[in-house]
């Protein structure tokens, strides 16, 4: 891939605290959901794991650890007292998120992981125009 020297600033005046503390994982997933195109439930659950994710990461270095730790009964049970989700409902959105392949091998499929620095969050959206005319399909896995 050829190196970036186009870039647009998108700048926002949202009242929304978008802090990695705040609405930012809410924010960011509503963002992606041409990408994902899931219902808002899920997209609650996500934002929720997203930003587990991101405390998690502060404190454990290790990307195995980091993987078992957020994917723990206790991380999904605060999650699903925070939402008051039952256990049953629970299971639904994570075999949904599964099957959308938001989830994959028991991790947040890498993509869907916002690369937040000091400076806010980065996201490149590189459009790779063929020749010929492909039909592109979102949410999905490559090749379908």
């Amino acid at each position: 891939m050829e190196s970036v020297t186009n870039m647009v600033n998108v700048e926002s005046n949202s009242k929304l605290d978008m802090s990695p503390e705040g609405d930012f994982f809410r924010v960011w997933v509503e963002f992606l959901r041409p990408i994902h195109n899931l219902p808002s439930r899920q997209m609650d659950v996500l934002a929720a794991f997203l930003k587990k994710r991101y405390e998690l990461g502060k404190v454990i270095s290790d990307p195995k650890i980091l993987k078992n730790t957020l994917m723990s009964d206790p991380v999904k049970k605060e999650i699903m007292a925070k939402y008051n989700i039952t256990y049953t409902h629970f299971r639904v959105i994570m075999y949904k998120l599964r099957k959308n392949g938001v989830i994959r091998d028991n991790d947040i499929y890498l993509n869907l992981i916002p690369s937040l620095t000091e400076d806010g969050a980065g996201l490149m959206v590189y459009f790779n125009f063929k020749k010929h005319a492909q039909r592109i399909k979102l949410g999905g896995p490559p090749g379908i």
